[in-house]
């Protein structure tokens, strides 16, 4: 039998910048997830390529449903 890794990924509902770099750019790479319709199950994950459906992407993330991975940088930085 295989090794098998069990991992847990914390996600965020996507902002702006965590899809596209600029108007017509698409951050290609980025890594995400959509809340299904039930809002209790997540599909993926996806990854942002020329493949994307740009008029799904716009609809899922008008509709609040795509959640991008939490990294360090979207952890606050206290200076004391």
């Amino acid at each position: 039998m295989k090794e098998q890794i069990v991992a847990q990924v914390a996600f965020r509902l996507a902002e702006p910048y965590d899809i596209k770099v600029s108007n017509r750019q698409l951050r290609f790479g980025q890594c995400f997830t959509v809340l299904n319709t039930d809002n209790k199950t997540l599909s993926g994950p996806h990854i942002i390529n020329r493949e994307t459906n740009i008029y799904e992407l716009s609809d899922w993330f008008k509709s609040k449903r795509i959640y991008v991975p939490v990294s360090c940088l979207d952890q606050k930085i206290e200076v004391v």
